[in-house]
């Protein structure tokens, strides 16, 4: 499962693809422009692994190693050589032996099996990683980037973690969300210096995070709403410790807010709360981690900009958080201050993004 800016996209038991909620440039890929309360199927789009969302457009990764995208467009970022808006999956063009996908803002990324990584669409702030600031809209490979497990991007920036433990990063910097203690721009990958034995990586539209092998949670970047969750609303540009949280499984980085989950399957938010995104019954902004009352059992997290979404091991989603655009997929545009359930998904919604986890309940790593 994956949330864009104002829609939400999931893999389905049967690998076809639902979404739902805004789809003013068809980034709920049904093949119209109409916006969705409820799921509906992604046109046409089967054996399905993998999905993810960008600001407004959205990317599927088949079993076959191809990505296919749909939404917005206006700089390239669903790499089929055109600027034209598909309300429908186009194949991006070229790219094959994809093993992972990351949309970003108005740009989109891939990881592929041999460790190098590709990417896509807007590159303003050199978050395409080739040097340069010129967009694209066919996949180009970042260079002299190899070794990469997993990849993560936010609005304008990149990470990509090492086999190694290493972080790598590049884009925009403007906040210190690349963590390398400045605010300068980059526009090649560089080493993040002082971060090591790291299993997973994340990022949201302004804020990074990294996940070590000991559980804990490390973030940097923007924190006006306290979506570091180091106490503080302090902006932070080198990586900082998010307070008492540990046993983290997983992540999902939204706008400004962010949820982890823990081994025992419980989840916990801090940030910005002024639509409920925090689940935890209030509008109250919290730069701690607070529990995400009677939810339990989780395996799966996704943040988008204010809603967020979970699914638990009996195979129910649920979701909070704002729904103007029907991304809370329930069938209303009602925001909601704590989980309720997506009705129409719950046959399905185990087999929604395995790939999540990065680290195992005894401590071992996970595939990614």
């Amino acid at each position: 499962m994956a949330a864009g800016w104002y829609h939400t996209v999931a893999v389905l038991e049967d690998d076809t693809v639902w979404a739902w909620g805004e789809n003013s440039f068809g980034q709920v890929g049904d093949g119209t422009n109409v916006q969705r309360t409820a799921p509906a199927p992604v046109d046409g789009l089967t054996d399905a692994t993998e999905v993810s969302g960008g600001a407004f457009h959205s990317a599927a990764l088949r079993a076959d190693g191809t990505v296919w995208t749909w939404g917005y467009n206006l700089y390239g970022q669903l790499g089929d050589l055109t600027t034209v808006a598909r309300n429908a999956p186009v194949q991006v063009d070229g790219l094959t032996e994809v093993i992972s996908i990351a949309a970003g803002g108005y740009h989109s990324v891939a990881l592929k099996a041999d460790g190098t990584v590709w990417a896509w669409g807007y590159n303003g702030y050199g978050q395409l990683g080739d040097g340069t600031d010129t967009e694209r809209a066919r996949a180009l490979q970042v260079p002299d980037l190899t070794g990469i497990t997993s990849i993560a991007t936010g609005r304008n920036h990149v990470l990509a973690l090492k086999a190694d433990g290493t972080v790598w990063i590049w884009g925009d910097n403007t906040f210190g969300q690349l963590g390398d203690g400045t605010t300068t721009h980059r526009r090649t990958p560089v080493e993040l210096q002082g971060l090591t034995d790291v299993v997973g990586v994340f990022a949201g539209i302004f804020h990074s995070f990294a996940v070590r092998q000991d559980g804990t949670v490390w973030a940097w970047g923007y924190n006006l709403y306290g979506q570091l969750g180091d106490g503080t609303t302090v902006e932070r540009h080198a990586p900082v410790q998010v307070l008492e949280l540990t046993e983290v499984t997983a992540l999902a980085a939204g706008g400004f807010h962010t949820l982890a989950l823990k081994e025992d399957g419980t989840v916990w938010g801090w940030g910005y709360n002024g639509y409920g995104q925090l689940g935890d019954g209030t509008d109250t902004e919290r730069a701690r981690a607070v529990l995400v009352p009677d939810l339990t059992g989780v395996t799966v997290v996704a943040a988008g900009y204010n809603h967020s979404l979970a699914v638990s091991a009996d195979g129910l989603v649920w979701a909070w958080g704002y729904n103007d655009f029907g991304q809370l997929g329930d069938g209303t545009t009602a925001h909601h201050r704590s989980p309720e359930e997506v009705s129409v998904l719950n046959e399905a919604a185990a087999r929604v993004a395995v790939r999540a986890v990065v680290r195992a309940p005894d401590g071992q790593e996970a595939p990614w």
